[in-house]
């Protein structure tokens, strides 16, 4: 029964995984692509980007500047261990989405 809850356990950490890592493109994307039409298109008369271009050029970027290593984690409890994961993925989109209305509100 142990080995079965393992194989289950392995399982769920390998979907939350995918699903998280599926959320931050979709979620970087939606944020490069509204920083962009809102900053980019006005001042260098570019073409608007679509959230599937903007997932893609996250991407390609993510690509260049490489993995950040996390820092020693082995003795942070549960709740360090979430905000850690929740903060870069969640938290970040939301504050360059609000600094750039801001930004907006005033140059624009």
């Amino acid at each position: 029964m142990s080995e079965e809850n393992s194989i289950l356990g392995c399982i769920g950490i390998v979907t939350l995984a995918a699903g998280l890592l599926a959320y931050s493109a979709i979620v970087d994307g939606l944020v490069v692509s509204t920083l962009w039409n809102w900053f980019a298109v006005p001042l260098f008369e570019v073409r608007h980007l679509t959230i599937g271009q903007a997932i893609g050029l996250s991407l390609i970027v993510s690509a260049f500047l490489g993995y950040r290593s996390p820092r020693n984690t082995k003795d942070d409890t549960l709740t360090e261990k979430i905000t850690a994961v929740l903060l870069p993925y969640v938290v970040r989109p939301v504050l360059l989405l609000l600094m750039g209305l801001i930004v907006n509100w005033l140059v624009f």
